[in-house]
């Protein structure tokens, strides 16, 4: 188990943090927590932890200190920023330390997912290092792949920080002629799950070293994975469209009949300045996704691209008809509008990735609306697979294919378990719980938690169903208890008033009298009398 600190000055965070962690399923530990830098820097070599996941502001003192911190004296650490806060100083402090991630708040499950991921494997590439020379070249590599990865992104964009990093890393500023081009992979998960036992990010591994040394022994050049760890640039030493392609084919058929994988890609235009990476990257992509789906076409030349073409708009007739299919819960016609789609884009012979990728989100955008019209309590099981990211992790027809029938079965099966009772039991659970603990320290996060809820939903859901707000509710319940007490015993109001969750008892006397009109003694001796008479 891999052992991790949180840090952040809200409790309620560190929980939502903590749960979503256990729902990676990964091999992951919150061995500690810590409310701000000095804390946690005061924890440190007490819990050994790997990992700390951060947020940047903090009363007291702040991430960046404790970064500052990390960065001197614990290296090995792996550090993911968390904030609120997109400044661009934050996220250049959190890029000079190397730090794995940079998230902003609200993070999503599958984005904590994805970054816990590539900290794993950067751990786990670290403890196969055995030697100081290994471990030299591999954290030559590791920061050199970051770097570019910064490039790419604008990550890192003052000239000052590129020229001081390239110069640490040995990589030139000024070159002759280079080209970037991205490479994707068709039948990649399939791939992966055959031969890989489903590690997709081993087996992009093992193609980036495998094109690195082709690289090595043929022509000069740098190799290095996306942020997304599924596809690869190559930094290709030429601007030379023969040379280039020839290199591409060769590659393409080895990977081909060795990996069952096959390699499309974009290129970009010829550049001769470092600080023009992002820039090239941008061209390569775009050309990427002009790559027609259908056609066995390899690569797409910046260059080459049309740019007087239109998209092609298809099926957006069948996505309207698909909707209201889902609004009124016709799971016949939800099937039958699903199947329309796939088959009209597998018979499309023009459509490129870019064409595709639009579909898929206004397919996305448009079952999304529908399910919450419907308002589906099982919608949690569904969102993952209409996470918007995804869609561009689409670069063939069978991905297309697979991840819409996906779609469809998750939709029919969400639809075919909903039932009208569930909104009822859901309220009976809440209200027998709230009478459990009413007189404890209790709070709506809690229960959201207890539930499965983001807070300001739940608040909203609470009300809705219940016609009261949380506090309003609990507080009745509470004083409801205490009038009994009052009535039914003689034990004393300081002793009820705790009874009933109210550790100050002048604060208790307020509130009773706020919610009956009265004090707690007058109610009970109102309460006697009335008993008597």
């Amino acid at each position: 188990m891999y052992r991790i600190m949180l840090v952040d000055d809200e409790i309620w965070i560190r929980k939502s943090l903590t749960k979503m962690i256990k729902d990676t399923l990964l091999p992951l530990n919150v061995v500690c927590e810590a409310k701000n830098a000095k804390e946690a820097l005061s924890l440190i070599d007490t819990y050994n932890p790997e990992i700390i996941i951060t947020d940047m502001k903090m009363p007291e003192s702040d991430g960046i200190l404790l970064m500052d911190k990390i960065y001197s004296n614990y290296k090995y650490i792996k550090i993911i920023v968390v904030s609120g806060y997109s400044e661009y100083d934050y996220m250049k402090k959190a890029i000079s330390i190397n730090a794995v991630d940079y998230l902003l708040k609200p993070i999503t499950i599958e984005d904590l997912s994805f970054t816990l991921k590539k900290v794993i494997s950067l751990i786990e590439e670290e403890k196969q290092i055995t030697t100081n020379k290994e471990l030299i070249q591999s954290n030559n590599r590791i920061n050199r792949e970051m770097f570019f990865q910064n490039l790419v992104s604008s990550r890192i964009v003052n000239i000052k920080d590129i020229e001081l990093e390239s110069k640490r890393l040995d990589i030139p500023m000024t070159f002759n002629s280079y080209s970037l081009i991205l490479c994707a992979f068709k039948n990649l998960y399939k791939a992966a799950k055959d031969n890989y036992y489903g590690n997709i990010e081993l087996l992009i591994h093992d193609v980036e070293i495998m094109l690195q040394k082709y690289l090595n022994n043929n022509v000069s050049g740098y190799v290095f994975k996306t942020d997304d760890r599924t596809r690869i640039c190559i930094l290709f030493h030429s601007s030379d469209y023969t040379s280039i392609k020839d290199a591409l084919n060769t590659f393409s058929s080895y990977i081909n009949n060795n990996m069952d994988i096959k390699l499309i890609a974009g290129i970009s235009l010829p550049f001769t300045q470092l600080t023009n990476l992002n820039t090239a990257y941008n061209q390569a992509t775009e050309a990427l996704y002009h790559n027609t789906v259908n056609l066995p076409v390899l690569y797409c030349l910046f260059n080459n691209i049309d740019k007087t073409k239109k998209d092609i708009n298809i099926c957006n007739e069948e996505i309207k008809i698909l909707s209201r299919a889902i609004i009124s819960k016709n799971i016949s016609e939800i099937k039958n509008n699903f199947s329309k789609i796939i088959n009209m884009v597998s018979r499309n012979n023009n459509i490129t990735l870019r064409d595709l990728h639009k579909l898929h989100l206004n397919l996305i955008v448009s079952i999304k609306e529908a399910l919450i019209k419907i308002q589906i309590l099982s919608l949690d099981k569904i969102t993952p697979y209409l996470n918007i990211e995804n869609t561009y992790k689409i670069i063939s027809f069978t991905q297309f294919q697979e991840c819409n029938i996906n779609i469809c079965n998750k939709i029919v099966e969400a639809i075919t378990n909903d039932k009208s009772t569930d909104i009822t039991e859901m309220k009976e659970n809440i209200e027998t719980y709230i009478n459990e603990h009413y007189n404890e320290d209790i709070s709506l996060v809690d229960i959201a938690f207890q539930y499965h809820f983001e807070p300001t939903y739940f608040s909203k859901l609470f009300k809705s169903s219940m016609k009261v707000g949380f506090t309003e509710y609990l507080i009745s319940k509470r004083i409801e208890n205490a009038c009994k007490y009052l009535i039914s015993t003689n034990l004393k109001i300081n002793d009820i008033s705790i009874m009933v969750g109210y550790e100050n008892p002048r604060y208790f006397s307020q509130i009773f009298r706020k919610f009956t009109g009265y004090t707690p003694s007058q109610y009970r001796v109102n309460g006697s009398n009335q008993q008597t008479s």
